[in-house]
């Protein structure tokens, strides 16, 4: 599995710009790999390579004998010297949902979602002090797309959670449904939220929204056989004041962007169609974008 007793050496949250941090989301699959072997100190490693400050993470709940009732939220938590939460706990029998975070963590809550057809979705709502400013984040995995009932449930209690945030938010949730859908629409609407990247049509599972925030960019890392999706990026900063609009404008250039903002180069630079590799991470999908004023 790797050593837990030794930190990785993450980039610590001391920035030029205090105000702005990357958001991460990924479905780990338990840790293990597509062909069946530990990928622990593999997860920690790509984690720790993106430079996300915040990470919402799915399929985490390895604490059951056929996965060798690892805790897994623990060891990620310990490896790379990060704040950690998970939930809702094994009992409640659902796939898992964790956080982690470079920042601390002030409160959590953890919801079990309406799932009355089909398998148990859990979610995470938390807030974490980022730089002495309190933002909000929901980490949840929604259920199987055959439970139409469970979907549009789980979309509407959702929703009422992101409405009541008054903190600016990022959501960072497995939705189960296409762009544009009934419970996408809902979320967005309901929630009062934004996209990250609304004209990216060629998801499925993974979604970033947000409010309240500034977003700069926008990527999207081939799973390389880690797992059996995709690793999902999102830079943002907290405004200074509520007038301060948001980045509307798109582009694909690095050069016009503050070399801070930029992705890791190790992943690649700008690629135009999906899975790129599968023996390795790099980006995919017309990622990565940035945004401007």
């Amino acid at each position: 599995i790797g050593r837990a007793d030794e930190r990785l050496e993450y980039q610590k949250p001391l920035k030029e710009e205090p105000r702005e941090f990357t958001a991460m989301i990924w479905t780990i699959h338990f840790c293990y790999d597509n062909k069946g072997w530990p990928s622990f100190e593999r997860a920690a490693q790509l984690i720790n390579n993106t430079g996300a400050d915040v990470v919402g993470l799915l399929e985490t709940d390895a604490s059951r004998p056929f996965l060798h009732s690892h805790d897994l939220t623990m060891w990620l938590e310990e490896r790379l010297g990060m704040y950690a939460d998970f939930g809702p706990a094994t009992k409640k029998h659902t796939w898992g949902a964790a956080l982690l975070s470079k920042y601390p963590i002030i409160k959590s809550e953890h919801h079990l979602l309406p799932s009355p057809e089909g398998e148990l979705a859990p979610a995470i709502s938390a807030t974490v002090n980022i730089s002495g400013h309190l933002t909000d984040f929901v980490i949840v995995h929604m259920g199987n797309d055959g439970d139409d009932l469970d979907r549009k449930l789980q979309a509407e209690a959702l929703a009422n959670i992101l409405a009541n945030f008054e903190n600016p938010a990022v959501f960072l949730g497995y939705v189960t449904s296409q762009p544009f859908s009934r419970d996408y629409k809902h979320l967005v609407k309901t929630g009062n939220v934004k996209d990250i990247d609304s004209t990216d049509l060629k998801r499925w599972c993974q979604y970033i929204f947000y409010k309240k925030l500034i977003r700069l960019g926008y990527a999207r890392i081939s799973h390389g056989g880690l797992s059996d999706t995709e690793t999902q990026l999102a830079k943002f900063r907290i405004p200074e004041s509520p007038e301060e609009k948001d980045h509307e404008r798109l582009t694909t250039d690095p050069a016009k962007i503050p070399q801070r903002i930029h992705f890791p180069a190790m992943f690649g630079s700008y690629y135009e169609y999906s899975h790129a590799s599968w023996g390795r991470h790099q980006y995919q999908d017309k990622t990565p974008k940035y945004f401007l004023p």
